[in-house]
């Protein structure tokens, strides 16, 4: 019985904490709900009303950043918004004859609102910063992240509005974007049969999403406009992540491997712990399982990266990965094996026992 404060305290598992929290706020909206029709007829209803606004504002606010403090980075400065956020929820919630429960509270948020007001201009300047700082030192992917972060600290609420910021950069503003290009550059789109791919999806989006719209909206116009807002922005996906793939190449970047795989994953590989470049076996094309991380686009012929000691492949939304062999897809491998050889070459010291590389 001891053992029970303990694990009542363990961080739920990644993700889990999350969709918990969503799950038992939305039971306490659904059973305020349920109470409101009942305030006509309660013997206090001030009393069941003051009840239902501490539910939805103070009890609410702080539930959700204790479930979810570890699981996004939040500090004690969270439970600003999340109090400003239910406290909007209890105005919508509850009958405008009870709104006078809530004055109390309207009070306390009126200087509170501007402090976030203020601090929400201080982040935005200091990702400003950030954002110049980084000048062209970094891709776009890597300076929205880095802004973000600068933002809203290192947890998983900056990777998710990073990631979201960030397809809509590649989507929406990056047609006057020119690929980089040079000797430490390594394509991986230029030889694959991804453009006709991705030109048939976006053809079959523009014929489906209408379609879709049409149908549902016998049904629900609010499910037919939800169901078109998601096919849109899966269009935005799709274009990004094409644009992605043109501007974010891989990139030799001294004694680091820069792998920047579309808007999906990114990798940094110091090239001393990359241990050998080869064609893959047989077994390892046909089995997924095979390779801890496979970044190849359809139609590309891929190499195998072994490495001797993990990293962290970090992907969309914060996700992370620890990963010790990579497929990756390149239009010129070759050129990824002479630059191994060119940094192994240029090390003092005796060569490594890997230092012999399979040729394709």
């Amino acid at each position: 019985m001891r053992g029970l404060p303990t694990r009542a305290l363990m961080p739920l598992p990644r993700g889990l904490s999350m969709a918990l929290c969503v799950g038992i706020l939305v039971a306490i909206a659904l059973v305020d709900r349920a109470v409101i029709p009942l305030m006509a007829v309660a013997p206090h209803p001030r009393a069941l009303a003051l009840g239902v606004a501490l539910d939805l504002t103070v009890v609410s606010a702080l539930l959700a950043w204790w479930m979810l403090r570890q699981e996004l980075g939040w500090g004690p400065g969270a439970l600003v918004p999340l109090f400003l956020a239910s406290l909007l929820s209890a105005r919508l919630a509850l009958p405008d004859d009870y709104e006078a429960v809530l004055r109390p509270m309207q009070l306390l948020a009126a200087p509170v609102e501007l402090v976030v007001l203020v601090w929400i201009g201080l982040k935005l300047r200091d990702g400003r910063r950030a954002w110049s700082a980084s000048g062209s030192t970094l891709d776009a992917g890597d300076r929205v992240d880095l802004a973000a972060r600068e933002v809203l600290g290192a947890g998983r609420l900056a990777a998710v509005f990073a990631t979201e910021l960030t397809v809509l950069r590649y989507a929406l503003l990056s047609w006057r974007d020119s690929a980089p290009s040079g000797e430490d550059t390594l394509t991986y789109d230029r030889r694959t049969s991804y453009g006709a791919i991705l030109v048939a999806l976006l053809l079959v989006s523009a014929a489906e999403i209408p379609a879709l719209h049409l149908m549902v909206s016998l049904w629900s116009d609010t499910a037919a406009w939800l169901l078109t807002g998601l096919g849109a922005y899966g269009v935005l996906w799709i274009v990004g992540d094409w644009r992605a793939c043109r501007l974010r190449p891989v990139r030799v970047d001294g004694d680091i491997l820069r792998i920047r795989f579309g808007l999906r994953w990114r990798v940094d590989v110091p090239m001393e712990h990359l241990r050998q470049v080869r064609a893959p076996t047989g077994t390892e094309r046909s089995d997924r399982s095979a390779v801890d991380l496979r970044l190849a686009l359809p139609g590309a012929s891929w190499q195998l990266l072994e490495l001797d000691r993990p990293v962290t492949a970090v992907g969309m939304y914060g996700l992370q990965r620890q990963v010790r062999t990579l497929g990756l897809g390149l239009d010129a491998p070759e050129r990824l094996m002479t630059a191994l050889e060119t940094y192994r070459a240029a090390r003092p010291g005796p060569p490594s026992e890997h230092s012999h590389d399979e040729r394709t």
